[in-house]
C-alpha cells in the first residue's frame, strides 16, 4: 500500500535528498517540489521514496493562497554576494541606517534556515504613522521564506498557518489587532522551539519568524526583549522606489531564488564559532544573535551582529523602577564607603534606600521586607542571620554582580564617592556614570564582623564589559 504525504516545509531527509515546496514558475496558483540531492536541484509534481509518495503543499485554502513561495532556486555565488542584494532591496526602497538594513538582511536571510536556529527571531518596526513601516513589511514580505502579510489574524487561523506551512508571518497595525492578549501570548510562546498549544485535544506550533509593527513598543518586557527593535522615521527623500517598481520585483524575485539555493546548500552545514564582542551579550541578545549569526557563515557579518545585539540590549531593556535604581545607589555607597567589609546589614541598606527616595522626591518609601526581595531579583542571594538581623554577604561575586548591574542599567552613581581604590570602578573601559551629588546616609552603618571580608577587596579583577 502506498503512503501519500504532503512535504510540509521541514526538509524531509532520504538518502540525503532534500525537498521544499515551491510556487510553479508557469502558473502562480499551483505548486511544484524543489528535489535537491547530490548538489543537484531537479523540479517534479512528486517524489517517491519506498512506499510513499511526497506531494507539495497545495494551495487549496484562503490562507495558503497568500503564502509566498520562491519561484526556483538560482546560484548565490557567496553568502557576502547575497548579502549585498539583500541590502540593495532594502536600501532602494527604505530610507533608514545601513545598521538596520544590515539587521533586516540577515534576519531575512534567518528565516530561511529557522528550523535549525536556538529561537525563532522577530523583527518589531517602532515608528509613528508614515514612518514606512508598511512599506518595510511589504520589502520583508517579497524576501522572507513563505511570508504571509496580515493586518490581523486570529489565534486559529495563526495556528493553522503555523501548523501547516510555517510560514514568517508578517503583522500589520499590530496595535489595532482584534484581541491583543491573544496575540501577546501567541507572539511570546511562538519563539521557543517545541513549545504547543492545545487546542480541542489538537496540539499546534506557533514556532515561525515574525515580524510585527508598532507605533511604540508595548507594555511587554518579555516580548519586546524576544524583538530586534529597528526605529523607523518618516523619509523625506524622493529617489525611493515604490515596492511595486519593477527593478524592485525583480531584484527581490531574483533573491528569493538565491535564498532558496542557500537554504539548500546551507541546511546541515551550520555552525557558529566565537566572535569578538559575543562575550558581552546577556542571554536573551544571545539568543537572537545567535539566530541571525548561525546562517551566516562569514566572520566579519558575524563581528558586525555582535555589535549591534550589544545597542540592542539598551534598546529592549526595561528601566529600573526608582525602589530598585535606589537600592543599587544605596549598595554603590556602601561597597566604596567601606571597602573592606564583608557584610551589610539589610536594616542600614534600607535606611540608606529611604534617605535616597526622600532625597529624589519619591512619595513613597520602602521596608525591609521590599528590599530583600529586590536584592533576590538581582541575584544577591548571599545572606546569613543573626542576633542583629539579617545581613547581606559582599563576597567578590556580590562586589562584580553589583558593579556590572550599575553599568548595565546606567544608574546615576555618585560623584563624592572615593572609587580610586575600586578596580571595577577604574577599569578604563568602563567609566561610571556620576552625579554631583551625594545621595547615601552619612552614619556608620552596623555591621557584623565588620572585617569579615577585610583584604578581599584587594583581590578583586578586572571586570570586562563594554
Amino acid at each position: 500500500m502506498v503512503a501519500w504525504k504532503i512535504s510540509r516545509g521541514i526538509f524531509t531527509r532520504y538518502w540525503g535528498t532534500l525537498l521544499d515546496t515551491i510556487e510553479d514558475p508557469t502558473d502562480p496558483a499551483k505548486t511544484q517540489l524543489a528535489i535537491y540531492r547530490d548538489n543537484k536541484i531537479r523540479y517534479a509534481d512528486q517524489f517517491e521514496s519506498d512506499d510513499q509518495i511526497y506531494l507539495p503543499i497545495s494551495r487549496s485554502t484562503e490562507i495558503l493562497k497568500h503564502i509566498r513561495f520562491s519561484r526556483g532556486a538560482k546560484s548565490y555565488g557567496s553568502t557576502a554576494r547575497l548579502f549585498k542584494a539583500l541590502c540593495a532591496t532594502f536600501a532602494n526602497s527604505l530610507d533608514m541606517p545601513l545598521s538596520h538594513v544590515g539587521l533586516l538582511a540577515t534576519f531575512v536571510i534567518s528565516t530561511w534556515l529557522f528550523e535549525k536556529l536556538p529561537i525563532a527571531p522577530y523583527v518589531a518596526l517602532v515608528g509613528l504613522p508614515r514612518s514606512g513601516k508598511t512599506t518595510a513589511l511589504r520589502v520583508l514580505s517579497l524576501l522572507c521564506r513563505r511570508s504571509l502579510l496580515t493586518s490581523d489574524i486570529t489565534s486559529a487561523s495563526f495556528y493553522e498557518a503555523c501548523n501547516r506551512v510555517t510560514p514568517t508571518v508578517l503583522i500589520d497595525e499590530t496595535a489595532t489587532a482584534g484581541d491583543r492578549g491573544a496575540l501577546f501570548h501567541l507572539l511570546r510562546a511562538g519563539s521557543t522551539k517545541g513549545s504547543v498549544a492545545i487546542r480541542k485535544k489538537k496540539a499546534f506550533s506557533a514556532y515561525c519568524p515574525k515580524v510585527v509593527c508598532w507605533t511604540q513598543l508595548p507594555s511587554d518586557a518579555a516580548l519586546n526583549s524576544r524583538c530586534i527593535i529597528i526605529p523607523l522615521q518618516e523619509s523625506e527623500r524622493r529617489d525611493l522606489l515604490r515596492v511595486s517598481h519593477p527593478t524592485i520585483q525583480e531584484l527581490a524575485d531574483t533573491t528569493r531564488q538565491m535564498l532558496q539555493q542557500y537554504r539548500f546548500e546551507n541546511f546541515n552545514r551550520l555552525s557558529l564559532a566565537p566572535v569578538s564582542g559575543d562575550e558581552y551579550l546577556n542571554s536573551r541578545s544571545r539568543d537572537l544573535y545567535e539566530a541571525l549569526a548561525l546562517p551566516v557563515d562569514h566572520p566579519k557579518l558575524r563581528e558586525f551582529l555582535a555589535f549591534q545585539f550589544r545597542d540592542q540590549q539598551n534598546l529592549n531593556r526595561e528601566p529600573l523602577s526608582p525602589i530598585q535604581a535606589a537600592v543599587l545607589q544605596a549598595l554603590d555607597w556602601y561597597i566604596h564607603d567601606y571597602p573592606n567589609y564583608g557584610t551589610c546589614a539589610i536594616s542600614v541598606l534600607t535606611q540608606a534606600v529611604t534617605q535616597i527616595l526622600t532625597h529624589n522626591r519619591e512619595l513613597f518609601h520602602t521596608n525591609a521586607h521590599q528590599v530583600g526581595h529586590i536584592l533576590t531579583s538581582f541575584g544577591l542571594t548571599e545572606r546569613k542571620r543573626t542576633k542583629k538581623g539579617w545581613f547581606l554577604l559582599l563576597s567578590l561575586r556580590a562586589r562584580k554582580l553589583i558593579h556590572t548591574l550599575l553599568r548595565r542599567y546606567a544608574v546615576e552613581l555618585d560623584l563624592s564617592l572615593n572609587r580610586d581604590g575600586c578596580v571595577l570602578c577604574t577599569s578604563p573601559e568602563n567609566p561610571p556614570v556620576a552625579s554631583e551629588s551625594r545621595t547615601g546616609p552619612q552614619q556608620e552603618p552596623v555591621s557584623d564582623g565588620a572585617k569579615d571580608g577585610e583584604g578581599e577587596h584587594g583581590e578583586l579583577g578586572v571586570l570586562k564589559t563594554e
